[in-house]
């Protein structure tokens, strides 16, 4: 409310309202300091001599300490509402969408600069006399940017700009409890790769699976859905199911519980294609004489991918066995000195490995035999 002043000051001159002083400069009434408090900004001192009038500038109060910067009390005791604090828009043409008073909350980042976190804004919905409506925002520092995240409205509250509702507890809307959403979720699978037209078992690991689950394969390239042989569930975070598929592709995986919650990988966890096969026949490779020097074979083999060539045992690489190299690449096994430090007749067995690029693997024996007593570097087979 406007502040009457005495008229016709003297310089020095006070005037005390409440528990606020103000004394005259000569030229304007000016606020004097609280004793004890915090120091209002001087603001708009010129609440002016005669009769002052409501002041028109802004007003800023800054306090040093954690404490109340503004604190309103009423003692008044009935049950309506008090103290109130009233921001009025007075508008010659007020319209729909129009915003009203605001309530912005500021801070500063790591760069030392002021930053509006969040805004509490009032709105006119619908301004039309008789049905007028009002909107509540809600305005938060988002990423960077200012966005509206929610808004009330006389009829509805929306979340807005990607804005989740989390509740910790039960929900009930329209007098219905709501359940919460329990959907399975895909974390792995082992193996990665089924064999063309072979049942293989897949061990699928997530969490919220409910026994018994529907598990489909869908090859996004014909759009064509393949359901599992058999889904043996093993607990809440795994299961295992078995597919044969007889299409070479890449698929995604789909998991539907009893109650129809479901997840879609959202890309492909699983490839079909065919398994790698040797083209070398299985067992013994031939007889050399010991501390032979030279090539001892080269083994051969093929899938729809490149194919490595490795050892899954530990004698035809090891040095105090047999004693020879085996190429990865081309799977050519070599010696300079078979049998190493071996002196007497010796048969070697191992099994080899094909991987092809897909992880799928076909594992093969064979064996080596080192002879003694005739001279030279000579193969006997």
């Amino acid at each position: 409310m406007p502040i009457n002043f005495p008229t016709g000051p003297s310089t020095n001159d006070t005037y005390n309202l409440g528990t606020r002083t103000w004394k005259w400069n000569g030229e304007a009434w000016e606020l004097q300091p609280l004793t004890g408090g915090f120091t209002g900004s001087q603001g708009a001192i010129g609440y002016t001599g005669s009769a002052g009038s409501a002041p028109t500038d802004s007003l800023t109060l800054t306090n040093t300490s954690v404490g109340d910067t503004i604190s309103a009390t009423t003692t008044e005791d009935s049950s309506s509402a008090g103290p109130v604090i009233t921001l009025k828009r007075n508008s010659s043409s007020p319209a729909d969408a129009d915003y009203l008073g605001q309530l912005k909350f500021k801070g500063e980042n790591d760069a030392d600069q002021e930053i509006v976190y969040a805004k509490i804004t009032a709105k006119i919905q619908d301004a039309s006399d008789g049905t007028e409506d009002g909107i509540i925002e809600f305005a938060n520092k988002k990423a960077g940017s200012n966005v509206i995240t929610a808004r009330l409205k006389s009829d509805k509250l929306q979340l807005l700009n990607s804005t989740s509702l989390e509740v910790d507890g039960s929900l009930t809307v329209g007098g219905t409890a709501i359940t919460p959403v329990t959907a399975p979720t895909i974390s792995s699978i082992s193996p990665t790769a089924v064999v063309t037209s072979t049942a293989t078992a897949v061990t699928i690991t997530g969490t919220n699976f409910v026994s018994i689950p529907q598990v489909e394969a869908l090859n996004p390239s014909t759009g064509i859905w393949y359901t599992a042989d058999s889904v043996t569930f093993t607990s809440s975070t795994v299961i295992v199911a078995t597919f044969t598929i007889g299409v070479n592709a890449s698929y995604k995986l789909r998991i539907e519980n009893p109650d129809g919650n479901a997840v879609l990988s959202s890309s492909a966890l699983m490839s079909v294609s065919a398994a790698p096969t040797f083209s070398t026949s299985a067992g013994s490779l031939g007889s050399f004489a010991g501390n032979f020097s030279g090539t001892i074979a080269t083994l051969a083999g093929s899938s729809d991918s490149a194919i490595t060539f490795s050892e899954t045992t530990n004698v035809l690489t090891n040095a105090s066995q047999a004693n020879c190299s085996l190429n990865s690449s081309s799977g050519a096994i070599t010696t300079t000195d078979l049998g190493g430090s071996a002196t007497s007749p010796t048969t070697y067995n191992f099994t080899i490995r094909i991987t092809d690029a897909e992880s799928q693997t076909v594992d093969r024996a064979f064996s080596i035999t080192t002879t003694y007593g005739a001279t030279g570097g000579a193969q006997f087979n």
